[in-house]
């Protein structure tokens, strides 16, 4: 059984390779598409390679495409986030602007629980992340969590229909939309 790094590992040289092999001709076969990822996995598994922003996103968007039920995108961005400093320094909810990356996924007719089950943040704890419960934030449609490993720092939001506790024949959407916006502390 490989560890839960390894797999992030497999997986994230996978997505990469895919993002990588885009720009290449039609004729590049799959097969040789997952040697190379094989091959840079091989060639990575003796090191223990530290974790960028952009692999989070990256493997936070394969398994949400891995669901076949979601619209994904993956982009740089500027972001405005909380972060513990803010919180410490000003005593409130006050934000930050960072500079990192973003993964959106789009389920307008939700997954099913099996599949939820399997996406990144599911399992961060056992990924190697820590949570900020002083920045997490809950709602009746959705929260909001950050979580960190080494330096880097994820805010996660999750949307979806959270029913209406007057009507209690009100049916929820089934709809869910996950923004992760990743970005590395500076030092």
């Amino acid at each position: 059984m490989h560890s839960p790094d390894a797999r992030l590992l497999s997986l994230t040289t996978v997505a990469l390779c895919a993002c990588h092999g885009a720009g290449q001709s039609r004729a590049t076969s799959t097969s040789t598409r997952a040697d190379s990822a094989a091959a840079m996995v091989s060639a990575t598994a003796t090191t223990v390679a530290r974790i960028g922003p952009a692999i989070v996103c990256e493997s936070v968007a394969v398994l949400w495409r891995a669901t076949g039920r979601a619209t994904v995108f993956v982009t740089d961005t500027v972001a405005r986030v909380q972060t513990t400093d803010t919180t410490e320094r000003n005593r409130g909810r006050f934000f930050t602007n960072v500079q990192g990356c973003a993964t959106s996924a789009n389920a307008p007719g939700g997954i099913d629980g099996a599949k939820d089950a399997k996406l990144y943040w599911k399992t961060s704890a056992q990924r190697g992340w820590a949570d900020f419960p002083a920045l997490d934030a809950d709602g009746p449609d959705g929260n909001t969590r950050t979580r960190q490993r080494d330096d880097i720092h994820c805010q996660v939001e999750e949307s979806y229909g959270g029913g209406d506790d007057t009507d209690s024949s009100y049916v929820p959407s089934p709809r869910l939309r996950e923004v992760t916006i990743c970005w590395q502390t500076v030092s």
